[in-house]
């Protein structure tokens, strides 16, 4: 399911007042990175992360690698930060959309 404008405009919302819970650095998209983007996912629906080595449109396409691996929403890629979104079920009374 792809996300509406709606919803995006409502997360971005969200995200504005989040500080970034996972750095990306040199070694890019490690196992150990994957784990705790899949780990930080699990626990909030939503999650801001920041990528300190990638430039430009390679930090779009690195953003949009990591949210095909982790099976999430690519929300917004905004300069070095960037949110994503995974549905997660468990989280009943904490629901985003």
């Amino acid at each position: 399911m792809e996300l509406t404008g709606k919803q995006r405009r409502h997360l971005r919302s969200i995200g504005a007042k989040l500080s970034p819970i996972v750095t990306i650095g040199q070694k890019s998209l490690s196992e150990a990175v994957l784990l705790e983007v899949n780990y930080a996912l699990d626990q909030n629906e939503l999650i801001k992360l920041k990528l300190v080595s990638a430039e430009g449109k390679v930090r779009k396409e690195l953003a949009a690698e990591l949210a095909e691996t982790v099976k999430a929403h690519l929300v917004q890629v905004l300069g070095k930060s960037v949110l994503l979104y995974r549905d997660n079920p468990a989280l009943e009374g904490k629901k985003l959309i």
